[in-house]
């Protein structure tokens, strides 16, 4: 065999093993079972055992002696609803 012959036997090869990978990994994505979204369990977001999803929180620290007036105040709620909380 010449050395040409050898490379063009060697191209052959490697590109059998090529078309031969391309078709297992072809047929294994097509025939793999897509995951249907209803079989997922939502897990609502919590924070302190309340569901938060639908609510914008603000997380900071209170100060000494600062009142729950004070706080809502700064995110304008009202004085009459500050007062029926």
């Amino acid at each position: 065999m010449t050395g040409r012959r050898i490379i063009e036997l060697g191209v052959l090869v490697v590109l059998a093993i090529a078309i031969i990978l391309g078709i297992h990994f072809f047929r294994r994505n097509i025939f793999t079972p897509i995951v249907n979204i209803t079989e997922i369990e939502y897990q609502p977001k919590k924070m302190y055992g309340i569901v938060i999803d639908s609510m914008v929180v603000h997380h900071g620290r209170v100060k000494k002696i600062q009142y729950l007036s004070d706080i809502l105040l700064k995110y304008d709620v009202p004085y009459p609803k500050i007062d029926h909380i």
